[in-house]
């Protein structure tokens, strides 16, 4: 499909072919890189929290989150359940930051935010 924008030297509108095919290319380096510092990280989890992992999952937030299939890719590759934020999920971290300064019992109480 054609993708309609305007150009900045004209001013006129121009349209152009979009292949999403070249774009997902170009962003899958990153992903892949994203993907194994991931893996990384829950390599040298101790033992009870890489289990909490394996069993709950991991949520993806903010706005990279919103990469159709992104959660999928990451489940597969990490072989550990991953959800995303439906809503909203560029304001989701701050929004769960905010849920933890304004409830002071939820910091006190849970050993992995000490």
């Amino acid at each position: 499909s054609d993708v309609k924008g305007k150009d900045l030297a004209t001013g006129k509108i121009v349209s152009f072919p979009f292949k999403i095919d070249l774009i997902r290319s170009s962003m899958m380096p990153g992903i892949e890189r994203i993907a194994e510092s991931i893996k990384q990280v829950l390599e040298k989890l101790p033992p009870e929290l890489a289990s909490d992992i394996m069993d709950t999952g991991i949520i993806l937030t903010g706005g990279t989150s919103k990469l159709r299939n992104l959660h999928f890719y990451l489940a597969n590759y990490l072989n550990v359940p991953v959800y995303r934020v439906e809503e909203r999920p560029e304001n989701s971290c701050i929004s769960g930051i905010q849920y933890i300064i304004s409830n002071s019992e939820v910091l006190e109480n849970n050993y992995y935010l000490k």
